[in-house]
């Protein structure tokens, strides 16, 4: 939003009564990519994510499911991988797999 913007939304919203308007903090509620990153939990019971979610904590995913859970590309994933900041990977032939235990931890979630 432009400086302008912003200060004619103000003057707007004070000529109404409005006293606490702040556009930017309205733009982020109503944005839909401000919780892109943030981890999801199973939007429905069927599907890779809610797979993921019920599987113990050793169980190994794609890039393709983790990708789904943390809310970002598979290319983000193999950048990660790649520069080796990324979650570590299970190798299985040509595959490279995600433990939930270390998805879960690079999260910052808790263990269940």
């Amino acid at each position: 939003m432009t400086r302008t913007a912003g200060a004619a939304l103000r003057r707007a919203a004070e000529s109404i009564g409005v006293t606490n308007f702040d556009p930017k903090a309205d733009a982020q509620e109503t944005n839909p990519k401000a919780a892109r990153n943030a981890p999801r939990g199973p939007p429905n019971k069927y599907g890779p994510v809610a797979e993921f979610w019920e599987a113990h904590l050793d169980a190994l995913f794609s890039r393709k499911t983790i990708a789904q859970v943390r809310c970002c590309s598979v290319a983000l994933l193999e950048r990660e991988a790649w520069a080796g900041t990324g979650i570590p990977i299970v190798r299985d032939g040509n595959r490279c797999l995600y433990r939930k235990r270390d998805v879960l931890a690079r999260l910052g979630l808790p263990m269940r």
